[in-house]
């Protein structure tokens, strides 16, 4: 199987939906189960941080990238993401950071 075949079917697994939901959600969510832009952003950073640092480039998120994150995955257009907006995000992301890595593990190998 391919690395991001790979890649794809954990991130389609119930196993990654309860840890997303168990480890990010749940600390986040309000009491109508949802997460606000303030909560959410500091994750999103995080991860595009990530990325960025495996593809070895100096650039920081800025507030507009980490916001376009967040209103992509708000199908709702209400300022807040679902469970499943969430999750959606979660996994968009740690594809973004896979294909840094693979990327990075590619040119580690030819180098």
């Amino acid at each position: 199987r391919s690395y991001f075949g790979e890649v794809s079917a954990r991130l389609q697994s119930d196993s990654y939906r309860e840890h997303v939901k168990g480890a990010f959600f749940d600390a986040v969510a309000d009491r109508e189960g949802h997460v606000s832009f303030e909560d959410a952003a500091p994750l999103i950073g995080k991860c595009l941080q990530c990325a960025a640092d495996l593809a070895q480039s100096p650039a920081r998120p800025s507030a507009e990238e980490v916001r376009a994150e967040f209103d992509a995955h708000d199908a709702g257009g209400c300022g807040k993401l679902t469970a499943d907006e969430f999750l959606g995000l979660m996994r968009h992301l740690q594809t973004k950071v896979a294909g840094a890595a693979l990327a990075l593990s590619s040119a580690m190998q030819e180098g």
